[in-house]
């Protein structure tokens, strides 16, 4: 059980578990319903879903300890905005520390691969590293609250001595306020999606600070597929790729940097 990678609970269908890479229904349960959904969801948040209703127009909600909970279902508009998600399944994802799987890095790196291969496990603990081995100042933003789980002004998943942490903030947002204000040697951020964060990553490499991300991509042509990628690729903010694999094996290479 303690390597269960994710639950998933499915309105209709018995709920299943992802282990090793393969999800697999749990045998002798009943099927999830409707019902079902909306208690686990009332029950991760106290009762108060009003409180957590950004969190869940965009699709997911942070637990205690880092997890999170996916949601699906049929979205409820208020005119272009999502105003709430009446669920039709839920993803649990498990978080987990594994130190002693990261490295020290040198310079600026992407971490990228498939999504559940163990991304933001590895940036965890490279940031540790950086932190507590390299002994150089480091701004986590933890935009989701899953990579550090700060509760009461403590990560409860530890991420160095030598870490702040900027939790439940955009990226766009808390890149600038980590610099002024903890002069940060490194920024670390999970997942770039937007072209906002993208531009306080290359406003951060040009004042010398060194980058340490995560994307969703299966193999390094994609990186010139995409056009956020593309351009921090052309501006040389990353000098490092490690490629993750679903079966979380891991291949390193440098990233050429071009005249």
């Amino acid at each position: 059980m303690h390597e269960i990678e994710q639950l998933h609970f499915r309105a209709g269908q018995p709920p299943s578990v992802l282990l090793h890479g393969a999800e697999t229904v749990i045998p002798r349960t009943a099927s999830v319903t409707a019902d079902d959904l909306r208690r686990i969801l009332s029950a991760s948040c106290g009762g108060s879903l009003y409180s957590v209703d950004r969190a869940l127009c965009e699709g997911y909600l942070t637990l205690p300890g880092g997890h999170r909970i996916g949601i699906c279902g049929c979205a409820v508009m208020e005119g272009d905005r999502i105003k709430t998600i009446d669920p039709s399944s839920l993803t649990i994802r498990v978080a987990r520390e594994h130190r002693g799987i990261g490295m020290i890095l040198q310079d600026s790196t992407l971490i990228a691969g498939p999504p559940g291969c163990g991304k933001t496990t590895l940036l965890r603990d490279c940031v540790r590293l950086i932190s507590d081995r390299a002994h150089e100042r480091i701004a986590l933003i933890d935009e989701r609250g899953e990579i550090a789980a700060v509760k009461d002004g403590a990560a409860q998943l530890y991420v160095g001595s030598m870490t702040d942490v900027m939790s439940n903030c955009p990226k766009a947002a808390a890149i600038p306020m980590a610099i002024r204000t903890m002069s940060p040697q490194w920024i670390a951020v999970d997942e770039i999606t937007r072209e906002a964060d993208a531009d306080e990553i290359c406003r951060s490499a040009y004042c010398g600070i060194r980058i340490l991300a995560t994307c969703h991509i299966t193999q390094r042509s994609d990186l010139d597929r995409r056009p956020i990628y593309r351009r921090l690729m052309s501006e040389n903010v990353f000098h490092e790729l490690l490629l993750l694999r679903q079966d979380h094996s891991l291949s390193r290479e440098s990233l050429e940097v071009r005249s």
